[in-house]
């Protein structure tokens, strides 16, 4: 009688308990989808926590370029008048 390799045992296998092995490959599946989607769960809060982030930063930067310009200004104004309170002192 001819020995029956490794493939058709596990075929014949599956054969006789379709309903068994159905189950399982359909569990394993569910698994790795349930998986999937928290994975791209994950990934899709990250990406919003890094749009809020970025958001935060632009808007950071908006009020200290403002800041930063009424400083200069200021800076200019008081640098006038410095040079003009020291041409009155020197005339």
């Amino acid at each position: 009688m001819e020995e029956l390799t490794f493939e058709d045992r596990i075929s014949m296998e599956i054969n006789e308990d379709w309903d068994f092995w159905f189950d399982k490959v359909n569990f394993h599946l569910d698994k790795l989808f349930d998986k999937a989607n928290r994975d791209n769960k994950f990934q899709n809060k990250m990406a919003i926590h890094y749009y809020t982030r970025n958001r935060v930063a632009k808007v950071k930067i908006k009020l200290l370029k403002e800041e930063l310009k009424e400083t200069l200004i200021s800076l200019e104004e008081k640098s006038k008048l410095d040079f003009i309170s020291y041409a009155s002192m020197i005339a």
